[in-house]
């Protein structure tokens, strides 16, 4: 994928991927950008992973591993990016929606949000998708440019939600 910055690869992880300390490790440092002080738990990896209604998508620094013994190889610092991409079947229609998308600071404003984003379109075209929602704090305004620029659009709704 072009557009962003060269020695990047940006790709889901393999269905049926044993989740490495590494890996997690590098889930918790990238999805701390949200509040450091009190970063959201990764509880959740190992499932995402072995899901079929998702994808985990990965922004590494450096080449795509090319087998499954060199997943388990990549060390944490490699992980400069993350995304969830969800499926959702409905009576009318297939959807997805994008959740946690997380670049390292020192890394942010190269294209590395971009390419994610993009990936995460192309994933759910393939699974026959007709719509992607998503959705940011109002502050985060680098990555509201990043939607716009890949063709998102925001909607006149009411979100609701019910913490249980």
């Amino acid at each position: 994928m072009s557009g962003y910055e060269s020695g990047l690869s940006v790709t889901p992880i393999p269905g049926r991927f044993t989740v490495t300390g590494a890996m997690q490790q590098a889930h918790e440092r990238l999805l701390s950008v949200f509040d450091q002080e009190n970063p959201p738990e990764v509880i959740n990896l190992q499932k995402l992973v072995d899901s079929p209604t998702s994808e985990m998508i990965v922004a590494l620094d450096g080449e795509l591993p090319t087998n499954y013994d060199d997943w388990l190889e990549i060390p944490e610092e490699r992980y400069i990016g993350t995304l969830s991409l969800l499926f959702l079947r409905t009576m009318t229609r297939d959807l997805a929606q994008i959740e946690h998308v997380a670049v390292v600071p020192s890394r942010q404003g190269k294209g590395i949000g971009t390419a994610l984003v993009k990936n995460a379109i192309k994933q759910a075209k393939a699974q026959g998708v007709s719509r992607v929602d998503l959705t940011s704090n109002q502050s985060k305004l680098a990555a509201q440019r990043v939607y716009e620029k890949t063709g998102f659009h925001t909607r006149e709704t009411v979100n609701w939600r019910l913490e249980i």
